[in-house]
């Protein structure tokens, strides 16, 4: 018995959208890998099959700079907020008696 070999393929696309949805996007992303299954491009012009794959398509969220989540986080003046950012920065964080 031959052993199976096992590879991972990392792509990260980084989309100008001009007016797609990115749910269209998300599955232009699927049928490629799909495609490259289904019409022989992952092994070639060898003899080679593919056994098993598994994939998937995350859409990667955009991320606010600290300083602007430690603003946010202070401009809240709640005890929640306070303590969930208390370690992005040293602080200080003056909780409100109403609050």
């Amino acid at each position: 018995m031959r052993p199976k070999l096992k590879y991972q393929l990392v792509l990260n696309v980084e989309f100008d959208p001009q007016g797609t949805t990115p749910a269209e996007l998300e599955a232009n992303l699927h049928q490629v890998i799909k495609d490259s299954v289904n019409n022989g491009t992952l092994t070639g012009e060898t003899p080679a099959t593919v056994e098993h794959y598994d994939y998937s398509v995350k859409r990667k969220l955009n991320r606010y700079p600290k300083k602007v989540v430690i603003a946010h986080a202070r401009k809240m003046n709640t005890k929640a907020n306070a303590r969930k950012m208390a370690w992005l920065d040293s602080g200080p964080y003056k909780v409100s008696k109403g609050s």
